[in-house]
């Protein structure tokens, strides 16, 4: 529990691999839905439906380089918090 949190050069390959697969699905999903057509209120067949799916990974992809930073002071603190947050979040979701 002493230990910073620091990514590895491997997870770093793999988070860039996840982020460049997400960028080329989104561009298939565009070509397959006829092409780029904005919309607030699109389906689960039109275009804006990729820019949907791909939205959450590329929000936790921002939120990357911030998470040593949270870590740092009390590491141990941290992973119960993100523990709590995310029994939290399955409980409201399963409830809901």
């Amino acid at each position: 529990w002493r230990h910073a949190l620091v990514y590895s050069p491997a997870v770093l390959v793999l988070i860039l691999a996840v982020a460049l697969w997400t960028l080329l699905s989104v561009k298939r999903d565009f070509d397959d839905a006829g092409g780029f057509a904005f919309g607030w209120f699109h389906g689960y067949h039109e275009a804006m439906n990729s820019v949907r799916n791909a939205k959450a990974i590329f929000l936790v992809r921002a939120l990357l380089p911030r998470w040593p930073a949270a870590a740092a002071p009390r590491p141990r603190g941290f992973s119960r918090g993100l523990l709590l947050g995310l029994v939290a979040a399955l409980a409201a979701g399963s409830a809901a």
